[in-house]
């Protein structure tokens, strides 16, 4: 069975003028929570973190101490998700129901590749 997933994307970059909801985009997707990767963590967002850092990613900034948010992609910020599945090969370093903090996207749902965390 499909899982449904909400996500904010980030649609544009802002140099001269304040950030509004038009900047924003909810986005719907689905995935197969059976198709998880090896290395997979499936969690489900609990909570984000909503700070001012974030405007200067929000800029095509050079030179900024973080990336710039991707147009098109989930905006990220520090969230704590709970782990609803994970893959065979993630040992057991996190179980279903386990809670975490990390840098996540905002999307309801997300696949963590915990080889790359």
């Amino acid at each position: 069975m499909a899982l449904q997933i909400t996500s904010v994307l980030w649609r544009q970059h802002v140099e001269d003028r304040p950030v509004t909801a038009a900047d924003f985009q909810v986005a719907s997707s689905s995935m197969d929570p059976q198709q998880l990767g090896d290395s997979d963590l499936l969690v489900e967002l609990l909570y984000l973190s909503v700070d001012p850092y974030m405007r200067g990613m929000m800029r095509d900034a050079k030179g900024y101490y973080r990336q710039p948010f991707e147009p098109g992609r989930p905006l990220s910020s520090r969230g704590i998700a709970r782990v609803i599945k994970a893959g065979p090969g993630v040992g057991s370093g996190f179980r279903e129901g386990d809670v975490l903090g990390g840098m996540l996207p905002w999307s309801s749902h997300a696949l963590l590749d915990r080889k790359a965390q």
